[in-house]
């Protein structure tokens, strides 16, 4: 019978607390967003400096993995630990 009292305590608690965290990562995403607006103002040339960071840190971003692939697939060539025996030691059958 009391079950339901506190089912409903325990949700109406959590309804609260996901609410202060939804408020609490709202602000930080608003914070840290990306409105250029003001900055546009200022400086000019951080609107075109946006865009080419974009593009630099995809491109950095690309080569990191293709070298990461390669260092893993590479074999013998790289002297990279094999992944499969670098997992805690532990050898497959």
């Amino acid at each position: 019978m009391l079950d339901w009292i506190f089912e409903g305590i325990v949700n109406w608690i959590s309804s609260i607390v996901s609410q202060m965290m939804d408020a609490v990562s709202g602000l930080f995403l608003q914070a840290l967003g990306t409105d250029m607006t003001a900055m546009e103002e200022y400086f000019p040339l951080v609107a075109k400096a946006f865009t080419v960071i974009q593009y630099t840190a995809w491109a950095v971003l690309f080569l990191i993995t293709v070298w990461q692939l390669f260092r893993v697939f590479g074999g013998p060539i790289t002297e990279a630990e094999n992944p499969w025996t670098s997992c805690g030691g532990s050898t497959l059958p």
